[in-house]
């Protein structure tokens, strides 16, 4: 045993006497019992939903490094995405375009632009994180969609002060397995797991209100390829985006590569 397990654990007990937990409230609705209700409230709030823009602070944490910085992001539904990271300067350092289906990565430091699928291995070429482009930009939204058609589990967690919807989708190695915690009393979602194939846990918090569907503004995802957290700084819903701005070009003068979905070396 860790000599430090016994400070912990008295640390732990002190701050749940000193902060005592917020009763659990189901809002105005009272408390759910047919999570097809709250499947229907997730798809009419995601029907409203359709793009995005912000300058955010970055950071990430992976086997390539640990570092964090400002930039922009751009998204639009299903699989359109703009994310640009800047360097100290605040120029851009990293730019990733994708239009659903190429992706391009561009690094100013090496001046190279790399293309390839717009694949789980692909989008990990910028960001220590492997999903597919879809599920990335559904988490910039924080509204995750559920993988199965079907609920296969519904609980209310108090832990959490949330409704916990489980499904399931595909089977043998791709495999996953979602779990999706939508806040008890706003019924907006909190945060998302998914197991097996391809596995990631987001966190959902700091809400905006001015749209009235109290889009998240911080992100924090881990998975096992590293963590992100993400927060917005000026946040747009749904603007109007330029078609053009997800399009994956290539600098001028910029040296081209192929991405085949290993991702792109780290600068030495």
């Amino acid at each position: 045993m860790k000599r430090g397990a016994p400070w912990s654990l008295a640390i732990a007990a002190l701050w749940l006497v000193a902060c005592p937990r917020r009763p659990l409230s189901f809002g105005p609705q009272g408390e759910i019992q047919d999570p097809n209700e709250i499947v229907q409230a997730l798809a009419s709030r995601s029907a409203k939903l359709h793009r995005l823009r912000s300058e955010v602070s970055f950071s990430a944490d992976g086997a390539r490094g640990r570092g964090s910085t400002a930039g922009l992001v751009a998204a639009e539904r299903p699989a359109h995405l703009h994310l640009e990271l800047d360097d100290f300067f605040g120029n851009p350092a990293a730019v990733l375009t994708t239009e659903g289906t190429t992706l391009g990565v561009y690094q100013a430091s090496s001046n190279t632009f790399a293309t390839g699928l717009a694949s789980p291995r692909n989008v990990a070429s910028l960001v220590p994180i492997e999903l597919p482009v879809s599920e990335a930009v559904d988490l910039l939204f924080g509204d995750p969609r559920p993988l199965g058609s079907q609920v296969q589990g519904f609980f209310v967690d108090r832990g959490r002060y949330s409704y916990a919807l489980l499904f399931t989708a595909g089977s043998g190695a791709q495999e996953r397995r979602q779990r999706i915690d939508v806040d008890t009393e706003t019924l907006v979602p909190i945060g998302e797991a998914v197991e097996g194939w391809e596995p990631f846990e987001a966190r959902f918090s700091n809400f905006e209100s001015d749209s009235g569907l109290r889009v998240l503004r911080r992100l924090e995802v881990d998975s096992p390829g590293g963590t992100i957290k993400l927060t917005y700084k000026s946040l747009e819903i749904n603007p109007q985006l330029s078609p053009d701005l997800f399009i994956p070009r290539a600098p001028p003068g910029a040296s081209q590569r192929v991405l085949e979905g290993q991702g792109i070396e780290p600068n030495p």
